[in-house]
């Protein structure tokens, strides 16, 4: 396996790893997908049933972008959303969660809109998408790669968390921010805060992020 094969084996373990820690998945939920080149047609995916905690090397597949591609049978049964995702935008990396206090504001706010600034930093407004079926649909697949070109997370109501980057660190970057956001508007709604005036707080009034910064770096 050459360096570039064992950096990018190593990063998706390093981040599915994260994912299960930080709570934003559960033992078999989520998955992933990278672009292994920026101008290739392959991915690395996550093989169907994988725990995405515990993942070894025959865990993560490689396909192609093809949605014909015979492997997919035996890939993530959302691959054809991360195809799609990836031939339709210009993220290289795409990572699928399932993280409790989004999903829950998910299926009352049409969007969430972060109130504190880590968050905003990263995250001005993250939509929340409805589909008649919220799992691995033909719906998804048309719909996702039009909002990740704009947005940097999307929130599929009753479902989870869609984030792109770079990388997949950059996209678990985003979606841990898109949970801290989601988790502080809902204790701040348990203990009886103005979440209206919050957003509207000064504090909150600061240069958006025009280029992310790699995998673990700080503002």
């Amino acid at each position: 396996m050459s360096k570039q094969s064992t950096d990018f084996y190593n990063e998706i373990k390093q981040v599915g790893k994260a994912t299960f820690i930080a709570g934003l998945n559960n033992s078999y939920s989520g998955n992933f997908s990278v672009r292994i080149s920026e101008a290739g047609n392959n991915i690395l995916i996550k093989r169907r049933g994988a725990m995405m905690g515990f993942l070894k090397n025959s865990d993560i597949l490689k396909i192609t972008l093809s949605p014909n591609d015979k492997q997919l049978k035996l890939a993530s049964t959302e691959a054809r959303i991360h195809q799609a995702i990836l031939r339709n935008s210009t993220a290289r990396a795409v990572l699928h969660t399932h993280p409790s206090y989004a999903t829950v504001l998910g299926l009352e706010e049409k969007e969430i809109k972060p109130i504190n600034v880590e968050s905003a930093y990263y995250l001005e407004n993250i939509p929340v998408l409805v589909f008649d079926k919220a799992s691995a649909s033909k719906e998804m697949e048309e719909t996702l790669p039009e909002y990740l070109k704009k947005y940097r997370v999307v929130v599929i109501r009753g479902h989870g968390v869609f984030a792109v980057g770079q990388t997949l660190g950059e996209a678990l970057k985003y979606t841990h921010s898109a949970e801290d956001a989601a988790q502080i508007i809902y204790l701040s709604r348990m203990l009886g805060f103005n979440i209206n005036k919050l957003v509207r707080a000064k504090y909150l009034h600061f240069p958006r992020l025009d280029t992310p910064k790699a995998f673990g770096e700080r503002e």
